[in-house]
């Protein structure tokens, strides 16, 4: 049986609440005779959520206090960590109890969140489950930041990011993977589907970066392991990162450019055009590129850096969540430096050559970012 989760009519909850439901989510599969278990958060600015309360058809109401904790969302919202907004319901329900409503009570009013269908859904409507999100997270493109928002509508134990880490773990297999509702990592999108960390009917996101400013937040990144008040973090990196920040403080840039070898191709040229063609430990050609641009046309959310907010709520909206409680800025680089520290114009011939791929691949990412947003028709969204 599917279960149909229904948001409230505009106007029902405040502008300004906050919330989510974990389980069930619209489409999941509920046995016949399982009972029905509702998870999620609930936040407001303007009036304290005590807890939520459920209330079936058939009489059976239950209640309980927010004591789930979300450290994430909690540092997004500017809450303390012992601040508890997440809750967990195990109802007695059954499909035949009919609607479910969960309602949010608050210090001054009790706000309806959503109801839920237990007559279950056509079978014809099997695609409407949730479908599992995959994040090629291209270095130093606000990952972070998109790793922080997905936290405000999955639970942490569905979530997994940094996926490239997890080959290495003997505890995560396959079928971990593939159960989860979201993964992401600096992986390409053709190593996720051929490791099988992405189940098949996965949704996939990506986010590109203006090619000159995400090559120079790449070279600030390296340039600052090599500084002595980074002493720490230099020692935590692997050595050939660590060569590479010694030559780069070492030389001028235009030296460290022609002597920088093949791990510095991975680092700085045509990084993003690499991560769509799958193409490391190579030069690049005009092959790579044609590879790169098709890859990108198959992506089903392509975002802009620079577009950050519209790009999260493209996402959002494109996932069926909602609107996102809060943007979330993590990770931000403390360090930066400019081309003329590097003592290079960034028309430089050498620059050129470095960002030729990534331009074009860049400018197919912006038309493909404005005809989705185009295609919603609300401010949030299109100009």
């Amino acid at each position: 049986m599917l279960i149909r989760v229904e948001a409230v009519r505009p106007g029902t909850v405040p502008a300004e609440m906050r919330y989510y439901i974990d389980k069930p989510l619209t489409g999941e599969v509920l046995a016949n005779d399982s009972p029905l278990v509702l998870r999620g958060w609930v936040w407001s600015p303007n009036d304290s959520i005590e807890g939520v309360e459920a209330r079936t058809e058939s009489g059976e109401c239950i209640f309980q206090t927010l004591n789930q904790y979300r450290p994430a969302l909690n540092k997004q919202l500017g809450l303390a960590e012992d601040v508890a907004l997440g809750f967990r319901l195990d109802l007695k329900a059954r499909p035949d109890t009919g609607r479910v409503v969960l309602r949010g009570l608050g210090s001054r009013a009790a706000h309806v969140l959503c109801s839920i269908d237990m007559r279950g859904m056509d079978e014809s409507k099997a695609e409407e489950r949730p479908k599992q999100l995959f994040f090629m997270h291209i270095a130093k493109t606000a990952g972070s930041s998109v790793n922080a928002l997905v936290q405000q509508y999955y639970p942490p134990e569905r979530c997994v990011s940094h996926v490239e880490s997890y080959h290495l773990r003997p505890d995560m297999n396959v079928l971990n993977l593939q159960d989860k509702l979201y993964v992401s990592g600096h992986v390409t999108l053709e190593v996720a589907r051929r490791r099988r960390y992405i189940a098949d009917g996965c949704k996939t996101f990506t986010l590109l970066r203006k090619p000159a400013s995400h090559l120079l937040s790449h070279i600030a990144w390296v340039k600052r392991l090599g500084l002595p008040e980074y002493a720490r973090e230099y020692a935590a990196h692997p050595a050939h990162i660590q060569e590479l920040a010694r030559m780069m403080n070492a030389m001028i840039f235009e030296e460290f450019i022609g002597c920088m070898g093949e791990m510095g191709h991975n680092l700085f040229d045509n990084v993003q055009t690499r991560y769509l063609a799958n193409a490391f430990s190579c030069l690049l050609d005009d092959g790579h590129l044609e590879q790169a641009l098709a890859t990108l046309r198959t992506f089903d959310i392509v975002g802009l850096n620079e577009e950050f907010d519209r790009s999260m709520r493209l996402l959002a909206r494109s996932m069926g969540w909602g609107e996102p409680a809060i943007l979330p800025r993590e990770n931000v680089a403390s360090y930066k430096c400019t081309w003329r520290e590097l003592g290079i114009g960034p028309d430089h011939p050498l620059l050129r050559k470095l960002l030729r791929y990534d331009e074009k691949v860049y400018a197919e990412a912006c038309r493909l970012f404005i005809q989705a947003r185009n295609s919603w028709l609300c401010p949030e969204v299109a100009e």
